[in-house]
């Protein structure tokens, strides 16, 4: 998600009992990446669905 830094996110996360994997766990040398992976099985789940939409709002400025 733009202008959101993973820990950020991850933290998030954790608050709706949701659990991320940054990109650069599936990159073979383990670089950086601004990607992230959501295990699209899960995505009707309501705590899922709560992140989400808590993820996708405006950073308060």
């Amino acid at each position: 998600m733009p202008d959101r830094d993973f820990a950020s996110l991850e933290r998030l996360a954790l608050e709706h009992d949701v659990l991320l994997t940054p990109g650069s766990a599936f990159d073979y040398q383990g670089a950086a990446s601004a990607w992230l992976r959501i295990d699209v099985a899960y995505g009707q789940d309501s705590r899922a669905q709560a992140f989400l939409q808590h993820a996708g709002r405006p950073l308060p400025s």
